[in-house]
């Protein structure tokens, strides 16, 4: 069975320019999904409808549709510009979206665990992280671990724009379409 660090090479191989604050965002989101970004979903609606229009208009995007997130397959991050050629990518993507951030429940207990495999990961593939990460993890422990944005670094170098979801629900909602 696949770990929280196969996770992390997959994205490193993708990414790697990829900093500490990528690691714990990349945990943070395999644990807890999208919860955060829903607390308004008229507001997630709009900003997904944003974010969109900005997608349609970038030249420059990752190679692949979608990315893995935690060793169970059960949550990706599908990238929103291959996906916003759809005319109707927000009815698509909004309602899988909800589905996700209301039936996807992480522990802190998870998070901690998956934090401490992310650190010796970051031992061999990104030694000089390993102390920002152990900083980051610091500012947030047990409970209160809290979602982050990208590095500065990670954003200038791929532009990130895209949601989490449920490979389930996904993968239903796009079975009759060829994205």
């Amino acid at each position: 069975m696949p770990t929280i660090r196969d996770i992390l090479d997959i994205h490193f191989a993708r990414y790697p320019l990829m900093r500490a604050e990528d690691v714990y965002k990349l945990v943070h989101q395999a644990v807890f999904g999208p919860g955060h970004i829903l607390a308004d979903p008229e507001a997630a609606r709009e900003e997904l409808e944003d974010d969109l229009i900005r997608a349609r208009a970038g030249r420059e995007g990752p190679q692949e549709d979608t990315d893995p997130l935690d060793p169970q397959g059960r949550l990706i991050r599908v990238h929103l510009q291959p996906l916003a050629r759809l005319g109707n990518a927000a009815e698509l993507l909004l309602p899988v979206m909800v589905e996700t951030a209301r039936t996807v429940r992480g522990s802190a207990a998870k998070m901690e665990e998956w934090l401490g495999e992310a650190e010796v990961w970051c031992m061999g593939a990104l030694p000089e992280e390993h102390g920002r990460l152990g900083r980051v993890v610091e500012r947030f422990p047990g409970a209160g671990h809290r979602p982050l944005h990208h590095s500065a670094i990670y954003r200038a170098a791929y532009r990130p724009a895209y949601r989490v979801v449920s490979s389930a629900l996904w993968e239903q909602a796009t079975a009759s379409r060829r994205l």
